[in-house]
């Protein structure tokens, strides 16, 4: 079993790596100060420093430690804080290109720790808040090769004829090992150490997704971009930008070069997995030269769906169907934007907030002409986080129904006060009329699923109406 070295005081800090440690093949030793020849005696898989305490003494201890021989290769962790409060971490977000290694900027991991904004609804254990900090545990824990020793300039998952296939250039193999943890599940990772093998490696592979670090020896991210977009048969493939360049200037020159993405440094591995996952969607989808588009919901989620009809500019109309649902859902689309939905005699967001709670069903979109009314005006983000925020809220208010939607409704001991409820109480109280149960309300009120439960409950708590 490999051992990690932890230079850690703070007890909540302590806490998350114990706890993440606890699901990975390691054990850990702590040592608050340790020295050179300890880290020497001791030969850690990783080393784990807390740098936002005397970070003087810790860029003596990393400097010494890679001048060291015996000792060079030996990866750190710098965790460092933005609030300085450990007990109120909610993430952890990974760079791997840090302000204390200077001299050798590549051998270190950076992890930055941002504050929650928020107290969450649930309680989560620490190894819930940490997927990112174990995910990169893991993926150093499980190589096979020795301390110090390179992974390699190509690295490859299991092949599978039927995944993806993602290219990503980058020079660092510690960089190279974690991102091979975080992709090789779902996809064949390819890897080349330089833009010009990265080049090379295109032309071959013809991969459906490039991921390039910026800063990189012989060719750098931008040369390889630009010589990507020049040549015929890659110029369409996604590319992603992985880089600790986060100005403005960089990233307008980044894209107007053709990147797809900027992922900036600190990240998260789950936004990584998530943006990976919408771009190799994206790049599938235009090689389909009929731009026809249809599958089924177990395969790809209905968000990456509208989000690859988004990024296309497309308009036209996307029918799903489901066994969950009597009828198909259509939701129409004009140069990308959603702009109505329907579903029986439901329309505009009540019907496309609906279509969010599915997961399994078949889908086609077909590209023609739109001529609806435009229901629906909000931008694509912003409809998707108002429509999960809905769905959130509703699931919560129904656990009021021990019944379920088939709980019946009747008008309650007091009497409706005209100028005392709001329209949407008014209709839901005309809607419920002598009795009708909790799911005939939600359909036959126009409003979105959750602002009809919502007035249920209203109603319920004034005794306007009430339930068995």
């Amino acid at each position: 079993m490999k051992t990690i070295l932890v230079a850690v005081h703070d007890e909540s800090l302590l806490t998350v790596i114990n706890e993440v440690l606890g699901t990975v093949a390691a054990e850990m030793e702590i040592e608050p100060k340790p020295t050179v020849k300890e880290i020497e005696q001791l030969m850690p898989a990783l080393v784990i420093v807390d740098y936002t305490e005397e970070p003087e003494k810790i860029d003596s201890l990393f400097q010494s430690t890679i001048n060291n021989e015996a000792t060079a290769s030996i990866p750190f962790m710098f965790i460092i804080s933005e609030s300085s409060k450990w007990s109120e971490i909610d993430d952890f977000r990974l760079g791997f290109d840090t302000k204390v290694s200077k001299d050798k900027p590549k051998l270190g991991i950076q992890l930055r720790v941002q504050a929650i904004l928020k107290k969450s609804r649930t309680e989560e254990g620490a190894s819930n808040k940490a997927k990112d900090l174990q995910q990169i545990m893991q993926s150093i824990i499980k190589k096979n090769k020795g301390i110090g020793e390179d992974t390699g300039s190509y690295l490859t998952a299991k092949p599978i004829t039927q995944q993806a296939k993602i290219l990503v250039v980058e020079d660092e193999p510690l960089t190279r090992d974690v991102l091979q943890a975080a992709l090789e599940k779902d996809y064949v990772v390819v890897f080349a150490p330089d833009g010009s093998k990265g080049y090379e490696t295109a032309v071959k592979e013809l991969p459906d997704l490039i991921i390039s670090d910026y800063m990189m020896p012989i060719m750098d991210g931008m040369q390889l971009l630009q010589k990507i977009r020049g040549t015929e048969e890659l110029k369409r493939i996604p590319f992603l930008f992985l880089t600790a360049k986060s100005r403005i200037e960089d990233k307008i020159e980044g894209l107007e070069q053709g990147a797809s993405e900027y992922l900036s440094k600190p990240f998260s591995i789950r936004e990584l997995q998530l943006r990976v996952g919408r771009l190799v969607e994206d790049a599938q989808y235009r090689r389909n030269s009929a731009g026809a588009l249809q599958g089924q919901l177990s395969e790809i989620s209905l968000p990456d769906i509208l989000h690859i009809i988004n990024n296309n500019r497309k308009s036209g109309e996307l029918v799903v169907t489901t066994s969950s649902f009597r009828e198909p859902i259509y939701i129409y689309f004009d140069e990308g934007n959603v702009v109505n939905a329907s579903y029986g005699k439901s329309t505009g967001l009540k019907a496309f907030f609906r279509s969010l709670t599915l997961e399994q069903g078949s889908f086609t979109f077909e590209t023609k002409p739109i001529s609806i009314k435009h229901l629906i005006k909000e931008r694509m983000e912003n409809l998707l986080l108002e429509g999960f925020r809905q769905m959130d809220e509703f699931e919560m208010l129904r656990t009021k129904f021990p019944s379920g939607l088939e709980a019946q409704l009747r008008p309650g001991t007091e009497k409706a006060v005209q100028s005392g409820i709001s329209n949407v109480d008014a209709i839901v109280l005309f809607a419920v009329g002598a009795h009708a149960t909790v799911e005939e309300v939600l359909d036959k009120v126009a409003f979105t699923d959750f602002e009809v439960m919502e007035s249920i409950i209203n109603l319920l708590d004034v005794r306007l109406i009430t339930t068995d």
